[in-house]
């Protein structure tokens, strides 16, 4: 779905942006962080549906890499609206599946393609209509094709029904269509048993080891980090933080820390701030050989970062 046919109103929220440096996800209770991978110029944007206990997402979104923290305490559903290419916390997506979790909690996402997905985000945990017990992870819930199929309709029906009918959304209205949306899940999740939940705990484990290696980068920008370094910080081995960097992001620390630091750089010199260097912005973020950091640069974004800078400064 285009979020061109979408109309805005009251219930609905729209936002479209022209390119991935413009894009900013919203989620409610949770913050969100994103390395791009690579430059795209596929389009990008949010919808957002309030109804009277959840809000629901659609994003259409880019390669990237996403660490999220959810601090809210409610339930929490994320739904492929498409099938993808895409890994979380550090396992394949299977399709068809939906990831389901109570709050709060972090995740770390690589979508290696554009994707299109939905996320629905309840104000309350959802305990007491027998849906599975997360136990403080994400669970990934199999469903078939039609279940699948029947919850994709279902979520792109009713944002095209509050966006062509706004004026019919009344409170009794917006409360029908949480509650067809809650039937469905219901269904989807009737029968369906945890096992194996032991799993889920090395899963949680390696998520907050790399929300700390993502700290450690950002504390560390204008100064070189080593594996060894890493590993022995976080107390696991040189080894283990190789596979652990491979199996989640697809790429190694350097690689990993090479990109995150390319995007910090980006982020300052789109403020457009005319008496900063591109420079001094590119050795307090650990780039010591400029031309070699302006020829990554280039690779990475498909521009010279002073073009970036100049172009963020005539918007400004």
């Amino acid at each position: 779905m285009p979020f061109t046919r979408l109309t805005r109103s009251q219930n609905l929220q729209i936002f479209r942006y022209e390119n991935v440096d413009q894009f900013s996800q919203g989620l409610r209770g949770a913050d969100v962080d994103f390395v791009p991978l690579g430059k795209t110029d596929a389009p990008v944007g949010q919808a957002i549906l309030s109804l009277p206990g959840c809000d629901v997402y659609l994003f259409r979104t880019f390669p990237r890499i996403v660490h999220a923290l959810l601090r809210g305490r409610g339930a929490f559903i994320m739904l492929a609206m498409e099938d993808i290419s895409a890994t979380f916390n550090g396992r394949e997506v299977e399709s068809p599946s939906l990831l389901f979790a109570r709050g709060p909690l972090e995740y770390r996402a690589v979508e290696r393609v554009a994707g299109f997905h939905a996320a629905i985000v309840f104000s309350s945990a959802m305990e007491m209509r027998g849906w599975p017990e997360t136990h403080g992870a994400f669970l990934a819930v199999r469903i078939g094709r039609e279940a699948e199929r029947m919850l994709r309709d279902l979520i792109l029906s009713q944002f095209e029904t509050v966006s062509q009918r706004p004026d019919f959304m009344t409170t009794a209205a917006r409360s029908g269509l949480e509650n067809s949306l809650l039937d469905a899940l219901d269904l989807v999740f009737e029968g369906w048993q945890v096992d194996k939940l032991a799993k889920h705990e090395g899963l949680r484990d390696g998520v907050r080891t790399l929300k700390a290696i993502d700290d450690l980068i950002d504390s560390r920008l204008s100064k070189p980090i080593y594996s060894q370094d890493v590993a022995s910080q976080l107390g696991i081995s040189v080894r283990s933080l190789t596979n652990l960097m491979m199996r989640s992001n697809g790429k190694s620390l350097h690689q990993y820390l090479r990109l995150r630091r390319l995007w910090t750089v980006r982020r300052q010199l789109l403020k457009g701030d005319p008496r900063v260097l591109v420079k001094d912005v590119a050795l307090s973020n650990g780039f010591w050989h400029l031309s070699d950091f302006a020829s990554k640069y280039f690779a990475e974004f498909g521009e010279l970062p002073s073009a970036t800078q100049a172009r963020a400064h005539a918007h400004h």
